[in-house]
């Protein structure tokens, strides 16, 4: 499932310090800054909208801003597919630096793509 999010932040520079820490998160397809704003497209799996939904709900404790919008898109024209990258690394931290296993969400959501996660949930 495709989705759009629209998060804003009290300056520029956190703006742009969030588009680069999470650069290299697996599920961003495009992140784009507009001064104190960031549009990002995100690629949530169907069974996985809690993930996107948390981000909405908190953004301060996830992408680190103070105002998010979400919307899921019924349908996405494109040239092609977009797929979540699947590369897994072993560890505990993601990409982007979080953790997910203290996360409140951690369960009901997968966790990050990019880890590896052992049977210890």
């Amino acid at each position: 499932m495709t989705t759009i999010l629209q998060m804003r932040y009290k300056t520029e520079t956190d703006a742009k310090q969030s588009a680069e820490r999470f650069q290299k998160c697996p599920k961003i397809h495009f992140w784009g800054n507009n001064g104190k704003a960031a549009f990002v497209v995100l690629k949530v799996p169907d069974d996985n909208r809690i993930w996107s939904d948390y981000i909405a709900g908190n953004p301060e404790k996830s992408f680190g801003g103070f105002e998010a919008e979400l919307t899921y898109l019924d349908r996405v024209f494109t040239p092609g597919d977009i797929q979540v990258s699947y590369d897994k690394i072993k560890g505990d931290i993601s990409p982007c630096g979080i953790k997910c296993k203290p996360c409140p969400s951690f369960g009901p959501c997968s966790g990050c793509p990019a880890l590896i996660f052992d049977d210890t949930r």
